[in-house]
């Protein structure tokens, strides 16, 4: 069974470099993004639109399956911190 990504930040720089580059490796990923229609149109991505990092269910339902998140930090809300911390307690209840 292939190991499932999880990518934050696909729409960005640091997120979108990482995404393109799992996809060059052939990797399986799902792109977690605010807006799906930006996301980037990868071999083996997945598209899960989310509200946000605080988003409790749409970011259980994302990361559901997925093995390895990587979560790029975000900077533009002031309580991003909680933010953080909002998403890896999603990710951990997702398993």
């Amino acid at each position: 069974m292939a190991t499932l990504f999880g990518i934050t930040g696909a729409t960005g720089l640091l997120g979108g470099r990482v995404a393109e580059r799992l996809a060059a490796a052939g990797a399986e990923q799902r792109l977690l993004v605010r807006d799906a229609a930006h996301a980037p149109a990868l071999p083996g991505a997945q598209v899960a639109a989310i509200q946000g990092y605080d988003d409790d269910a749409g970011m259980r339902a994302a990361l559901t399956g997925v093995d390895t998140l990587f979560l790029v930090s975000g900077r533009e809300a002031p309580n991003r911190v909680a933010q953080h911390l909002a998403a890896v307690d999603s990710a951990v209840a997702a398993g």
